[in-house]
């Protein structure tokens, strides 16, 4: 019943869908924010800040940032690609569960939400740009700008597919069908 949306202001809105009035604003935020992410039972969103290269966490009902699980346990982002030297162009969480899946640079990451620790990563694969999760979630598929697209196991990280040859130019998005 709402919707989310990240504007070149810095901030973020939530609209009451049905009556297409903002309910809560957050922010300025530091950067701009290109991706976002509900979980599925609408309590908390993801938000990815390219230009901050984190990944923060925040309650949707009180719209108060959530807790990073870091071990220092000050507020921040759940995940700081700039620590681990990477981009960040988007993040999701992963359907029915409480894993959130990053992308940038050569490779997604899937990361456990509650300890904040890289539980694995899909790669290498040229300049990632997609990445989504099967319906059974037993698989991912990412898009890169090498022209190509990679079907991963989710169990073990190993690559299932390469799909090449039939792109003349960047893939920019891949998701799989139901």
């Amino acid at each position: 019943n709402q919707v989310v949306t990240s504007c070149a202001d810095q901030k973020l809105r939530i609209w009451d869908a049905s009556t297409a009035q903002v309910v809560r604003t957050i922010g300025p935020l530091p950067g701009n924010v290109f991706s976002v992410s509900v979980s599925d039972d609408g309590q908390r969103m993801l938000i990815a800040n390219s230009d901050e290269r984190t990944v923060r966490l925040w309650d949707l009902i009180s719209g108060q940032e959530i807790e990073s699980p870091q071990p220092n346990g000050k507020l921040g982002p759940l995940v700081d690609m700039k620590q681990r030297g990477g981009v960040l162009w988007s993040t999701a969480f992963v359907p029915g569960s409480d894993d959130v899946l990053t992308v940038g640079g050569s490779d997604s990451r899937l990361w456990d939400v509650k300890t904040g620790r890289e539980k694995m990563s899909f790669s290498p694969h040229g300049a990632v740009a997609s990445a989504r999760f099967s319906p059974a979630g037993d698989k991912v598929v990412t898009g890169s700008w090498d022209n190509s697209a990679k079907v991963w196991d989710t169990k073990t990280g190993k690559v299932i597919r390469k799909l090449e040859g039939g792109h003349t130019s960047f893939v920019n998005t891949a998701t799989f069908s139901n």
